[in-house]
């Protein structure tokens, strides 16, 4: 009677152990899952912030760029007038 209650005791904790096993295996594939998920959205965050700058830059050139032109059309206009003048 003892060996057989001893034979069941020892196949309830080879199974507890096999479960235990099992679930620190899930548990490790879903930090892994978690992990990479998190690093794709910092990425594709530090992407966005990357493109954005690059579009502000390329903007504030433009803008550079054309109040330039109009202050040599101001200029010119100007000096035209007081030639006129």
């Amino acid at each position: 009677m003892r060996a057989e209650l001893a034979k069941i005791g020892d196949g309830v904790r080879y199974e507890v152990d096999g479960f235990k096993s099992q679930q620190l295996q899930v548990t490790d594939k879903l930090s892994e899952m978690i992990k990479v998920e998190v690093d794709q959205r910092m990425q594709s965050d530090k992407d966005s912030k990357l493109l954005i700058s690059n579009m502000l830059k390329n903007v504030m050139q433009e803008v550079g760029t054309i109040k330039e032109s109009q202050d040599g059309t101001v200029q010119n206009i100007l000096k035209e007038v007081k030639e006129a003048s």
